[in-house]
């Protein structure tokens, strides 16, 4: 090795030691003997997991849990009554399905179609109840009247039936029809033209649950035989449903 690249070659350490860079050096750093790969023995640092580690400590992990518990706590009341409203709104809405349904089957028929309440709407030959004082809440029955006329289901006049409310053990859903005469006490008759004589016309039934009868939703009924559902807590003439309407 001549003299010259012995002396470039020191030239080169000293300018590594003190950190310089070897961009902008006089001479190129080829043949430079000193090794680009710097040994990790002996060093501060570990070889792995130079980043911190991710995950929960057990003090994070308690502390998620108890904000997440307060906030369920906070939310759970909100929440029942948001699923009891939505099971009352459901109820009512397939009332009115089942009052049309029966209505426009009358038209179509050309015969009397009544919707009567039942304690064995599923059975194969299902009763009405006749108790004027009872509610509707185990079910109820549509069928046309064309066969006997005797005002009771018989085999092949049943079009529709409904088992017993949702929520009737648990939140209290009842469902309660008019007990005045002409009221929708028992029944509701719908005539082949679809009016709702009485009984069952100009009248109403009451979807109550455990809250009252400010969160009570009527289902009123016109002599024309058209339902409609009322606004929470309001009876068919508007005027706030009392607590004889939710017994």
């Amino acid at each position: 090795m001549t003299e010259s690249n012995v002396k470039m070659r020191a030239e080169m350490r000293q300018a590594s030691l003190r950190g310089l860079p070897f961009i902008g050096l006089l001479r190129p750093f080829i043949g430079n003997d000193m090794t680009l790969i710097e040994q990790f023995i002996g060093r501060n640092r570990p070889l792995v997991c130079f980043e911190r580690e991710k995950g929960f400590t057990l003090v994070e992990l308690i502390v998620t849990l108890v904000v997440a518990a307060i906030l369920l706590t906070l939310a759970a009341p909100n929440l029942s009554s948001f699923l009891q409203r939505d099971r009352l709104g459901a109820q009512a809405n397939e009332l009115l399905s089942d009052l049309a349904y029966a209505r426009s089957e009358a038209i179509k028929r050309g015969a009397v179609v009544i919707v009567c309440k039942s304690t064995n709407p599923t059975a194969a030959d299902p009763d009405c109840n006749l108790t004027a004082t009872d509610p509707w809440t185990k079910g109820r029955v549509i069928f046309v009247d064309n066969v006997t006329a005797n005002n009771d289901p018989d085999p092949g006049e049943v079009l529709r039936v409904r088992q017993e409310l949702d929520g009737a053990n648990g939140n209290g859903n009842a469902l309660y029809g008019d007990g005045n005469p002409g009221g929708t006490g028992n029944e509701v008759r719908f005539t082949q033209l679809g009016m709702a004589n009485p009984p069952g016309g100009n009248t109403q039934f009451v979807l109550c649950d455990n809250r009252g009868p400010s969160e009570a939703r009527a289902v009123a009924i016109g002599l024309t035989g058209r339902a409609r559902v009322t606004e929470r807590g309001k009876d068919k003439d508007g005027s706030p449903l009392t607590a004889a309407s939710c017994p």
